[in-house]
């Protein structure tokens, strides 16, 4: 448990020993699901840290015409929903569902965590981290929804990608939530502008000026 606590946001720069000095065995919980189980409930109140030992997890909520949207995918050693954790409203905004075959959960009560954040100047620095780069990526999230066509929305992630790194279709399609088909149909219409290039799945910006133009 605490070579894979290594990876985790929380204890970044910590030794799996330096992890393990900090807790006794009745101050966290190991919990086991199968896939499709309910880890939790949308609007249960959060009083316990759960990170991602083994496996993976989704988020769902429903809207009032019955459609299900899932959010982002929670793999081994991520957090989940941590900023719900402390404030006035610590209720889970989403259902929590086990998308993988077995899932392993650690809980961690929050009055611990504030324990090991009084204690530890690295897990509060990470906490903060944790959260500012949440609160990031939500903003960058916000940002594309005011871009008015699906289009838009993808050409301005294909500008970001290009100034940091390159971006690739799964990439499209794992952050908008879309399917191939349609990642292809409008990169496709961009193919044909001449404005990018696909090298496998890797995107290949042509021209960067005419990407912004759409």
């Amino acid at each position: 448990m605490y070579k894979i606590l290594e990876k985790c946001p929380l204890f970044r720069g910590m030794s799996s020993d330096d992890i393990s000095n900090l807790f006794c065995k009745e101050e966290y919980t190991h919990k086991t699901y199968s896939k499709g189980e309910v880890i939790a409930r949308k609007d249960s109140e959060y009083s316990s840290l759960m990170i991602v030992l083994e496996g993976a997890v989704i988020g769902t909520y429903s809207s009032s015409n019955g459609n299900t949207t899932a959010t982002d995918e929670i793999t081994t050693s991520d957090l989940i929903s941590p900023a719900f954790l402390f404030g006035g409203y610590n209720r889970l905004p989403v259902d929590v569902i086990a998308s993988s075959d077995k899932v392993d959960i650690l809980v961690i009560h929050r009055a611990k965590l504030f324990e090991l954040m009084q204690d530890s100047v690295i897990i509060l620095s990470n906490f903060i981290d944790v959260l500012s780069n949440r609160a990031n990526y939500l903003n960058k999230k916000l940002f594309y929804l005011s871009f008015a066509s699906l289009k838009s929305k993808i050409g301005e992630y294909i500008i970001d990608g290009y100034n940091n790194g390159g971006v690739t279709t799964r990439d499209i399609m794992k952050y908008f939530d879309i399917t191939l088909i349609s990642v292809e149909r409008i990169l496709g219409s961009l193919v044909k502008s001449e404005i990018i290039d696909i090298d496998g799945e890797n995107i290949v910006v042509k021209d960067v000026n005419k990407l912004k133009s759409i």
